[in-house]
């Protein structure tokens, strides 16, 4: 996985990129937090005062949308919209101080086209072959200065500058004046809902602005278009860390490989029909309470690797009320994982309706438990992980084994981490440790998927539901197969011992469990404990079967292929 890879390269590099995640996860967690209220009580307007409002916000007049929330009567909806104002206003100042803007918009409301096409003919052969042209040559310049195409945001934007007649990043050139005064009703259906633009606004403004962080000073922009150089920046970086000693020249070229992985094509969308078919898939599949117990196996992995005394000790905390650490303190109450993260917060449009296939995977993850299961499961690791860490902390041999594992990573921050495990206090550092550790064990950020996932955007189809067993391999690798090629046989093999324990044995009494409440026949075997690790690998009951049939081609396909039966069945 990328995470080992840049690990086994650069610890140092690799901390920063965990940091990179945790921060993109909380920053958006708490931006859509503020403008959340605004948006639900938007939604749940009556259809004439809602179109009026979203119309009002699309045409940038905030004034009428204050007066028609006032008329409206109530006073949540008014107060959540100053809310919202002020968000937007801050985070614009925010990009603007990161560079990743030049100037303020005053006013500004996201305008985003989802149906490109559909504007285009409505708007006439003249301004379409304009606007086409436009489009045409700032993606072709964008890719050729910084090796990325446009987003949708910046193709909006772009339609924006356009059809306003404004000079600016979009050069017209075609147009003396504006193309259109007015989005009316008629031109609405082709813009995205204003909700759903400020949440595709939300998510683009923090990525772009925590990437800005990550490199730093070492952000490179194309001197024509001023986007992002992902090259140049990159460049940059490593060459700093080269001359800082933080990286070797033998390592350079990996890490540059998995960075652009990382920020190249890692931040692109799938296509929203492949996305669309992931989610209803997910849905299908994992959307009961049978599918959402497998999650109790995070309990078991817990224990294997803080010990059962830490794993207990964090359920009981949790039943108690008194965890010392949420899933909403490192950003991830609304996160299963990197393979459930929508790829597009935009609804797809069918028949004219906007249907949004990643709210329905969230209200059968919500109904059916499997969302409240995996934030238990996750709690209960990163409380196990915080109780074993603070009582560490109070030795020099914990400090010790904390310092083998993370010392070289932290540098001269690891002091301030020893200091926060101490006091009990969740400072950065203690936040980034323990995101860090569950990234151990789920594939919760981009860095926990292979590299061949984030170059191929539509290729993360062929990836479904083996995220999560590509991270057991991965930690088999870690814990087990290079601790003994360091020489360190005894722990390796003692770690696989354990693994091989704790995955089977969860796994064989969740299968139990399962089969009662299924009504099938169940009779434990201590044979189901390897067999059942062996699941977690991709071994199903599935392919064994197939290859028992002799039927080898269906049993690797079984294995490797995308979840297609759902569809027949």
């Amino acid at each position: 996985l990328v995470s080992t890879t840049l690990k086994n390269a650069s610890p140092q590099v690799w901390l920063r990129a965990v940091d990179h995640e945790r921060r993109v996860l909380t920053s958006t967690h708490d931006a859509l937090a503020k403008v959340n209220p605004f948006l639900e009580l938007v939604r749940k307007l009556p259809p004439r005062e809602a179109e009026a409002v979203d119309l009002a916000l699309k045409n940038g007049d905030p004034q009428l949308v204050t007066k028609l929330l006032e008329e409206s009567g109530d006073k949540a909806a008014l107060a959540s919209w100053k809310e919202t104002q002020k968000f937007l206003e801050d985070t614009g100042k925010e990009m603007k101080a990161m560079g990743v803007i030049k100037g303020l918009t005053p006013n500004y409301f996201p305008r985003i086209v989802n149906d490109v096409e559909g504007l285009l003919e409505h708007m006439g052969t003249k301004h379409r072959v304009g606007l086409e042209k436009v489009l045409h040559e700032a993606e072709t310049k964008s890719i050729k200065a910084t090796g990325q195409g446009l987003t949708e945001l910046e193709k909006s934007q772009l339609i924006n500058t356009y059809m306003a007649g404004k000079p600016g990043s979009a050069k017209p050139g075609f147009t003396k004046s504006r193309v259109i005064d007015y989005i009316d009703s008629g031109m609405n259906k082709f813009y995205a809902s204003s909700p759903d633009a400020l949440v595709a606004y939300t998510h683009q403004a923090v990525k772009n602005t925590e990437r800005a962080r990550f490199f730093g000073k070492n952000v490179v922009k194309d001197p024509e278009t001023g986007r992002f150089n992902l090259d140049g920046s990159i460049g940059e970086m490593l060459a700093e860390d080269l001359r800082t000693g933080k990286v070797s020249l033998d390592q350079v070229e990996e890490i540059r490989s998995v960075l652009h992985a990382r920020f190249g094509a890692g931040d692109m969308p799938s296509a929203q029909v492949i996305q669309g078919y992931k989610n209803i898939t997910n849905a299908a599949l994992l959307g009961n309470i049978t599918s959402a117990m497998v999650q109790f196996g995070d309990v078991a992995v817990s224990a294997y690797a803080y010990g059962v005394l830490p794993a207990v000790q964090a359920v009981a905390q949790m039943a108690a009320g008194k965890k010392k650490v949420s899933v909403k303190d490192l950003g991830l109450v609304d996160h299963i994982s990197q393979e459930m993260a929508s790829g597009s917060v935009q609804p797809m449009k069918i028949a004219g309706h906007e249907v949004s296939t990643a709210k329905f995977l969230d209200k059968i993850f919500k109904y059916s438990g499997f969302s409240a299961i995996d934030q238990f499961g996750k709690t209960t690791v990163i409380n196990a992980a915080i109780n074993k860490a603070q009582k560490q902390a109070s030795t020099p041999k914990g400090i010790g084994d904390i310092y083998s594992k993370y010392g070289e990573a932290y540098g001269p921050d690891f002091g301030k981490l020893i200091e926060g495990l101490k006091s009990g206090e969740l400072t950065p550092e203690v936040r980034l440790y323990l995101f860090a550790e569950l990234s151990r064990f789920q594939p919760i950020s981009k860095l926990e998927v292979p590299k061949a996932y984030l170059n191929n955007p539509n290729g993360r189809v062929l990836y479904m539901l083996k995220t999560y067993m590509l991270k057991q391999m991965d930690l088999v690798r870690r814990d087990s197969l290079q601790k003994v090629q360091e020489g360190k046989i005894k722990e390796g093999m003692t770690n696989l011992t354990k693994l091989a324990i704790t995955l089977g044995g969860a796994g064989a009494t969740t299968e139990a469990v399962r089969n009662w409440i299924l009504g099938r026949e169940n009779e434990f075997e201590l044979s189901d404990v390897p067999a059942n690790f062996l699941k977690t690998f991709g071994w199903s009951q599935y392919v064994i079967d197939k290859a028992r049939k002799g039927e080898p081609i269906q049993a690797i396909a079984g294995t490797v292929a995308p979840p297609f039966k759902v569809w027949d069945d």
